[in-house]
């Protein structure tokens, strides 16, 4: 029986955790919309992965860096972000969130050019001591985008 109210006693409130993902994903967010590539990558894990369907994967932090940069180079671009359904293990030490991002930039024409994407994103509890005394207590491991016409067809 006490290997049972031990056990109990490491299980964390998954709400609890999802509250504190939000707050990272939304620090991500507001990085993004201020074209801030070194905001953005402080909540990514050094080997991350970000795959998108129709592109080649991005692995690790240099790779995922220079996307970024390359995105964000436009400033015209924008973005609205919708999040989905989310859920974290009882263990407090994995979540995924879910969303809708609607990007939007300037054709070559000056019209307006969209592209909406779902997207899953997969986090890890920090657990290097530079992460978790700068308040970074999560860090995107993985992150799966599809455009919604791509997925409308599959």
């Amino acid at each position: 029986m006490l290997p049972l109210v031990l056990l109990a006693a490491c299980s964390i409130d998954p709400e609890t955790t999802l509250e504190t993902v939000h707050l990272t994903e939304q620090t991500v967010i507001d990085a993004f919309d201020a074209h801030d590539v070194q905001g953005i990558m402080r909540s990514y894990a050094d080997d991350a992965v970000v795959i998108t369907a129709g592109a080649e994967p991005q692995v690790g932090s240099a790779a995922i860096r220079a996307a970024f940069e390359k995105t964000l180079a436009d400033p015209g671009l924008t973005m609205e972000f919708t999040p989905g359904p989310a859920w974290a293990g009882k263990s407090g030490e994995l979540a995924v969130t879910t969303g809708t991002t609607r990007y939007t930039t300037r054709a070559e024409d000056g019209e307006p050019h969209v592209v909406t994407m779902n997207n899953q994103t997969v986090w890890h509890k920090a657990t290097d001591t530079k992460s978790r005394v700068a308040g970074l207590g999560w860090k995107i491991v993985s992150v799966y985008n599809i455009a919604q016409d791509a997925a409308a067809g599959s």
